[in-house]
């Protein structure tokens, strides 16, 4: 009788562990909130990040300038 009282055990957890991991995937199909998909940018962050990479850019092409040079 224990390996039957073990082997019903067993199965208990393992439901109880399926349970938790349809109630997980459950949420993920009815999570409610932003939209899926690609977020916006305002106006002014994208040109803040347009003229970071301007500047590094130019940083990059001065620094290959000057070893050009030095060479």
């Amino acid at each position: 009788m224990s390996a039957i009282s073990d082997a019903i055990q067993e199965l208990e957890r393992q439901l109880k562990q399926l349970n938790i991991a349809l109630s997980v995937l459950r949420g993920l199909e009815t999570r409610k909130g932003a939209p899926a998909g690609r977020r916006g940018i305002s106006e002014a962050g994208r040109q803040r990040i347009i003229e970071a990479q301007r500047r590094r850019w130019a940083k990059f092409r001065a620094a290959k300038s000057k070893a050009a040079s030095a060479a």
